[in-house]
C-alpha cells in the first residue's frame, strides 16, 4: 500500500514537470450557464443530440505523448492508458473499442504512435521497454528511467541512481539512446529532478548544487543560469519557469538571455498548453509586493515577452490546473471539478471531469466496476459537451 500511494505521489510530481484565453464563450455545453456559483449538484439538462465525435489529430497531443509523465496518451486514433494497477490498455477511436495490451506494472510512459516505452515501478523492477501496438515487449535498458522523452529517432532519458525517497523525483546521468536501445551515451551527468528540451537546447538542474543549468543537445557549452534548490516545470526559447525549494516553494520566472528572474507567487503548478504558458499560484500582492495573497489565480505568460495576464481565479488551494482552452482553466483532484474563467467566473463539472486525462479538445476519463476493473474509457468533448464511452472488448 505504502509503495502504491509512493507512485501516485510521483505521479503528480512528473505532472507538475510535465510538462489560449480570450473572452469566455457562449452558454457552456455543462448546463450550468452563466452562473457564478453553480450547484455542484446540479444535473445536466436534456440537449439536442450533438454530431458524432471527430478524433481527429489535435495540435498539442504529440508533443505530450512523447513527454513520459501522463497515464493516458493519443496519437492520431490510437489511445493508450495504463491503470498502474492490471496493465496498459490500447484504444482504436475510430472503432470505438480497445483490448488489453500487457499485464506491465507501468510507472511513466511515452508513445510515439508505434511503440509505448515505458519503465515499471522503481520498487519494482528497475528495467526500461518499448512494446508495439501488437502486444510484443522489448527490453531496451537494465535500469530505472523515471523522466524520457522521445524526440525524432531518439530517447533522451535519466537513469535513475537510487531514490530520493520523499519527492520521488528523477536523479543520474542525462542520457541518450536510439530508440532501439543501442547507441547509449550520457550526455550531462549528475542531473536531478526535471529537465526540459527546446530546440537543441536542454534546462536541468545539477544534482549537486540544486542550480538550473543549460547545455547544448550534445551535453557541450553548459551555463548556469540561476542558484537555489530548483524544479523546472517549463522551458521556452526565451524563459525557464521553476519552483525554488530555499524560497517557501517560490514559482519563478527566469529571462534565459538576461538571467533576471521573477517571481510570480508561492505554491501551485505550472502548464503547458500547446505553446502558451500557465502558472497557478498565490500571486504577491501590496505596493511593495512583499504579501503573499490567499487566493490562487491563474497566470498566462507571454512566452516572448514575459508579461504576465490574469486569466482566472480559482477558489481552493487543495486541487490542480489540469488543462486550459477556450478561457476556461480545468481544474481537478478536488472535491468537485470545476472550470474558472474571467470576472472570477466558476462552473462546476461532472465528477468525470475530476480525474480525467486533458488532451487538446477531449477529457479522456477511466471508467472502472467494482467486479472487472478498467471496463473503457468516457470521452468527454470540451467544445460541445458530447460523450462517447469506448469499451474494452470482452
Amino acid at each position: 500500500m505504502k509503495k502504491y500511494f509512493l507512485r501516485l505521489f510521483a505521479l503528480s510530481l512528473a505532472l507538475l514537470a510535465l510538462a489560449g484565453c480570450g473572452q469566455i464563450g457562449s452558454a457552456p455545453p455543462f448546463g450550468l450557464g452563466d452562473n457564478k456559483a453553480a450547484n455542484p449538484d446540479d444535473s445536466k439538462p436534456d440537449a439536442a443530440e450533438p454530431p458524432a465525435p471527430s478524433f481527429s489529430p489535435g495540435a498539442d497531443e504529440k508533443r505530450f505523448a512523447q513527454a513520459s509523465g501522463s497515464s493516458m496518451l493519443k496519437w492520431d486514433n490510437l489511445l493508450v492508458y495504463t491503470d498502474r494497477q492490471t496493465g496498459l490498455y490500447l484504444f482504436d477511436l475510430e472503432a470505438g473499442e480497445g483490448r488489453a495490451l500487457s499485464d506491465a506494472d507501468i510507472n511513466v510512459m511515452a508513445f510515439d504512435g508505434e511503440y509505448v516505452f515505458y519503465s515499471p515501478s522503481y520498487y519494482t523492477e528497475r528495467e526500461f521497454y518499448r512494446i508495439d501496438t501488437a502486444g510484443n515487449t522489448e527490453k531496451l535498458l537494465d535500469s530505472a528511467v523515471l523522466q524520457f522523452l522521445l524526440r525524432g529517432d531518439k530517447i533522451y532519458f535519466t537513469r535513475q541512481e537510487g531514490i530520493d525517497e520523499i519527492n520521488q523525483t528523477p536523479q543520474g546521468d542525462l542520457c541518450v539512446m536510439n530508440k532501439d536501445g543501442s547507441g547509449l551515451e550520457v550526455v550531462i551527468p549528475k542531473v536531478k529532478n526535471y529537465f526540459k528540451i527546446v530546440g537543441d537546447t536542454i534546462f536541468y538542474t545539477d544534482w549537486d548544487s540544486r542550480a538550473i543549468y543549460r547545455a547544448g543537445i550534445d551535453g557541450t557549452g553548459k551555463e548556469k543560469l540561476a542558484d537555489g534548490r530548483t524544479l523546472i516545470t517549463m522551458a521556452n526559447e526565451n524563459y525557464v519557469y521553476y519552483v525554488d525549494y530555499n524560497d517557501n516553494e517560490a514559482h519563478y520566472q527566469l529571462n534565459i538571455k538576461s538571467k533576471e528572474k521573477t517571481k510570480l507567487g508561492l505554491f501551485g503548478n505550472a502548464l503547458q498548453v500547446g505553446e502558451e504558458y500557465f502558472v497557478r499560484t498565490r500571486p504577491l500582492i501590496g505596493a511593495t509586493n512583499d504579501t503573499v495573497s490567499y487566493t490562487f489565480v491563474v497566470l498566462r505568460m507571454d512566452p516572448v515577452t514575459g508579461e504576465a495576464e490574469q486569466v482566472a481565479t480559482t477558489p481552493t488551494a487543495v486541487d490542480f490546473m489540469k488543462h486550459f482552452r477556450d478561457g476556461w482553466v480545468y481544474i481537478g483532484w478536488t472535491d468537485k471539478p470545476y472550470r474558472a474563467g474571467e470576472n472570477e467566473a466558476i462552473e462546476y463539472l461532472p465528477d468525470a471531469y475530476n480525474d480525467g486525462f486533458y488532451i487538446d479538445a477531449y477529457c479522456f476519463a477511466p471508467v472502472f466496476s467494482a467486479d472487472s476493473g478498467l471496463d473503457g474509457i468516457l470521452c468527454l468533448n470540451l467544445d460541445d459537451g458530447h460523450e462517447v464511452t469506448l469499451h474494452l472488448k470482452p
